[in-house]
């Protein structure tokens, strides 16, 4: 891999008015070359030392070690790159794979610990199997059959009852399921539809949505909407649970032909654009592992990494 090239850019929307919060970018680093391949999909691990992303259709998963530059793949499975769980300390990573039986697939969740490259199989080849969710004392949960299933062989004892009263959400036929203390329900928060992106704030209390041909809201464990962001796409919390970011693209019916990189305060106001390029389309950003850094990957498959300064 050659040595990341660092591209300190500053964009005309970069020095904002009071009213937009005073953020401006500080630099756009990109990480990966077009000569490495296509990576999308990237996040950070909490200590912020390491991103995780995947290639194409969400195939494999990868490792990107931010304080050498060093990239190393961590498998090249089918389906693992689909909304993998980091662990809160940054020692492992959580993906489910699948396998083909006579055009069926069966999922299996694989737990990798990247200090001692070891692989844990926590379920085999089931057909009903939902990606995993990790909770703050390690422990893992998913679903199996609409029943939610919790592995704690990397738990902390120190934190059980933690985990105990976490709360998880899934999608299960394009509807919200929030499982709270081990039982779920089906939440409907703008009626009938398809549900997509949903996501737990931080501190959650809250839940962030999309539904389909409506728009993107904010709700309470409840349903009870309690902000509309509008009509955005691929929305991800800041981890102080103040901003959401976005992409904002435009599509001709097939592909996409444009996007850029927002910011939205939690409660819907003071949207604040990132990005202003012609040449780049930007994807699926994501906070990091503060509110002072945003990685995305463009259409044609490099990662990249933002900072931005908050006055």
């Amino acid at each position: 891999m050659k040595h990341k090239t660092v591209v300190f850019v500053i964009f005309l929307v970069a020095v904002l008015s009071a009213a937009a919060q005073n953020v401006r970018v500080v630099s756009n680093e990109a990480l990966t070359s077009k000569t490495d391949g296509y990576f999308c999909c990237p996040q950070m691990d909490k200590p912020g030392n390491q991103l995780f992303f995947t290639g194409s259709g969400y195939r494999g998963l990868y490792q990107y070690d931010l304080m050498t530059g060093k990239m190393s793949r961590i498998t090249d499975a089918p389906g693992a790159g689909y909304e993998p769980a980091l662990t809160e300390d940054g020692s492992g990573v959580v993906y489910r794979t699948y396998r083909l039986k006579d055009g069926r697939r069966f999922y299996s969740i694989i737990n990798s610990n990247m200090r001692t490259n070891e692989k844990t199989v926590l379920q085999s080849e089931r057909r009903a199997l939902s990606v995993p969710r990790v909770f703050r004392n390690g422990t893992i949960a998913y679903t199996l059959h609409s029943q939610i299933e919790k592995d704690t062989r990397f738990a902390s004892r120190k934190n059980e009852k933690d985990a105990q009263e976490q709360t998880a959400v899934f999608i299960e036929n394009q509807k919200i399921a929030l499982f709270v203390n081990g039982e779920k329900r089906f939440l409907k928060p703008r009626g009938e539809g398809s549900y997509i992106w949903p996501e737990l704030s931080p501190s959650g209390k809250r839940l962030l949505f999309k539904k389909l041909g409506d728009g993107c809201y904010i709700s309470d464990l409840d349903g009870q909407i309690l902000s509309y962001l509008g009509n955005i796409n691929a929305p991800h919390w800041s981890p102080d649970g103040k901003h959401i970011v976005y992409m904002a693209d435009i599509d001709d019916g097939q592909q996409i032909t444009a996007s850029e990189i927002h910011i939205i305060n939690a409660d819907g106001s003071h949207d604040v654009q990132l990005t202003a390029t012609e040449d780049k389309i930007e994807l699926y950003p994501r906070w990091g592992n503060d509110s002072n850094t945003i990685i995305y990957n463009t259409e044609k498959g490099q990662i990249y990494l933002m900072r931005l300064e908050w006055k």
